[in-house]
């Protein structure tokens, strides 16, 4: 949109000198920057955006009002305003209940409707749905969906093709469906009278004005045939064509850049020397009671244990959640300078604060949660994730989980499996010499499942930082020991956010050890009433009872021959640890 300011956006606001702006949708904050470049200094700009890809909170002011939320939730609390800026979640539901709020707020404030400026009412969603959060749409307004691209002509998606990483409608057209059809059902619904326009440019442009604001300011219809007046419609098609001439310069570099390189592409780890200063994944690992274990996990995150790493610049923030018998700082700090070490005092029982309180203190772009200190990662989690990080646009990395011993271990510690009996399995596969022979001690969880299975969860979970941000952090209700089903919720939200792709890594896992947790040494019986209790309290807080996150999971990795006989020295220890097995 920014790209088309000055032809068809800043008339408007040279013409009607706004006091009050509201931007839906800021992202690059490209726009955001026009806006503040033009408006007055008594003038007040409301943001709002639940994702932003900048930090707007740096530019906040008595001047702007930056919103880290949806529209739906923030317009009913603003005042009336004079221009109004969509560009935010293209699809009927949201876009035609914005449209829906904005009447209402000036109805109610006895003021004109605001002039309305939208992006993407042409190709493609102008009449398709497209959700960046699709849990955010009730049921009923939201068609079948799918990441998968788009193509001019076709009304079905395409494997390849325009935006394949976004949820789209399956299809094209129809009722509620698409940003162009929201606008015309406002306007036939609503008992005002509306001007209604539109540009094709740059997948689209409309501008709503109401004829109840046209009257009383007539500056405003002014300013509208303005920027559909011949002189400005020809400075549009000179852009456009400026913008096709810098499109097909790229393209003929890129291919000149193919020839040379033999048409292939190669997707190399940067060198050491080629290693930037910056930050790219932080660990956040939380700890309680668990010495013994902690050590093995953090070791597991060293530079000398992970492979294929060189030049990937990561950080491991170790959270001990008020322990009775807290970490040693120089025994955490031993394993790297990379590693960081804090203890909470009066914690509470939930890991919820904790997480949120690591997140706060990383410097990477994104977070590795693990929620869980007790998790011993396989080599190659590093290297396999910030591949991923590196292929996809928005990637939640989720690794595969595991319990080290002949079975569950809620029913091999009631049959005498405990710390030793591990201690002496770990050393039998010559860890940390031998990474991948966990596998050979391990069952996954849940039992049975294979690498193919929906996740419930994640004990480590890759997450850009501003997303995590953007679903809320770690849900500080889930105040059970242990989090209850907090790190489900984590997955799921993240899971379930627009625009996003669920990746999970295969042949790469992480291992728990038994330390006597909230779930993995009690008895079955008392675990399903542990479990109820959960769901119970998962319902409170959300509002519903739990399923699996309703997402497609892409798979990246390699199958290590351990890892396609998992389990493989267990067989003489099932019978004495794992009876009912």
């Amino acid at each position: 949109m920014f790209k088309f300011w000055h032809s068809l956006i800043n008339p408007l606001f040279q013409a009607i000198q706004p006091k009050v702006v509201v931007e839906i949708g800021a992202l690059n904050g490209k726009n955001t920057e026009n806006i503040l470049d033009t408006i007055s200094s008594d003038c007040i700009l409301h943001i709002i955006d639940p994702l932003p890809t900048v930090d707007l909170k740096k530019i906040e002011s008595k001047q702007v009002v930056f919103h880290h939320d949806t529209s739906l939730r923030v317009i009913p609390h603003l005042p009336s305003f004079d221009i109004g800026i969509i560009d935010g979640d293209h699809n009927w539901y949201t876009v035609f209940h914005e449209l829906k709020a904005i009447e209402s707020i000036h109805q109610k404030a006895n003021t004109p409707f605001p002039f309305l400026v939208f992006h993407d009412v042409g190709w493609p969603y102008g009449h398709r749905d497209m959700y960046y959060n699709p849990s955010t749409i009730p049921d009923n307004y939201r068609h079948q969906f799918a990441a998968q691209g788009i193509v001019p002509n076709n009304s079905g998606l395409v494997r390849s093709g325009f935006n394949r990483t976004i949820n789209n409608a399956f299809s094209e057209g129809g009722e509620r469906n698409g940003v162009l059809t929201a606008i015309e059902d406002f306007i036939a619904e609503s008992k005002s009278e509306y001007i209604f326009k539109t540009n094709p440019a740059y997948f689209g442009f409309g501008f709503l004005l109401s004829k109840d604001r046209s009257k009383k300011h007539p500056e405003t219809y002014k300013a509208l045939t303005t920027i559909f007046s011949s002189e400005t419609l020809l400075q549009v098609i000179e852009k456009q064509e400026e913008m096709f001439l810098d499109q097909a310069v790229q393209i003929t570099d890129l291919s000149c850049h193919l020839e040379k390189s033999n048409r292939k592409l190669t997707n190399t780890a940067p060198t050491s020397s080629e290693a930037t200063d910056s930050v790219k994944i932080s660990f956040v690992v939380i700890t309680y009671n668990m010495q013994r274990e902690a050590e093995r996990t953090l070791k597991s995150l060293t530079k000398e244990y992970q492979e294929g790493v060189e030049g990937l610049n990561y950080e491991v923030i170790v959270i001990d959640n008020g322990s009775s018998k807290p970490l040693e700082k120089e025994t955490i700090e031993a394993f790297g300078e990379n590693f960081r070490y804090y203890y909470i005092e009066n914690a509470a029982e939930s890991p919820a604060h904790a997480i949120n309180f690591g997140a706060k203190k990383a410097a990477g772009e994104f977070l590795a949660l693990m929620i869980d200190g007790a998790h011993i990662l396989s080599p190659g989690v590093l290297h396999y994730a910030s591949k991923a990080i590196t292929q996809y646009e928005e990637p939640i990395i989720a690794v595969q989980y595991w319990y080290l011993g002949p079975g569950s271990q809620n029913i091999t510690t009631m049959n005498g499996y405990n710390e030793d009996v591990e201690d002496e399995l770990i050393e039998s596969v010559d860890w940390p010499n031998n990474g991948y022979g966990l596998y050979s001690i391990s069952q996954k969880i849940p039992k049975n499942h294979s690498w193919l299975e929906a996740l419930f969860e994640s004990n480590c979970l890759f997450i850009r930082k501003r997303l995590f941000d953007a679903i809320g952090g770690a849900n500080e209700n889930f105040d059970f020991p242990g989090g209850g089903f907090l790190n489900a919720d984590i997955y799921k939200e993240a899971a379930e956010f627009g625009g996003v792709q669920v990746v999970t890594i295969l042949g790469e896992g992480s291992f728990h050890q038994v330390h006597g947790g909230t779930t993995t040494n009690i008895p079955p019986k008392e675990l399903d009433s542990l479990i109820r209790m959960y769901r119970e309290q998962y319902k409170k807080i959300k509002g519903q009872e739990y399923q699996l996150a309703n997402t497609q999971i892409q798979y990246i990795g390699h199958m290590p021959r351990e890892a396609r006989t998992p389990g493989s020295a267990m067989y003489h220890l099932r019978g004495k640890y794992n009876p009912i097995d």
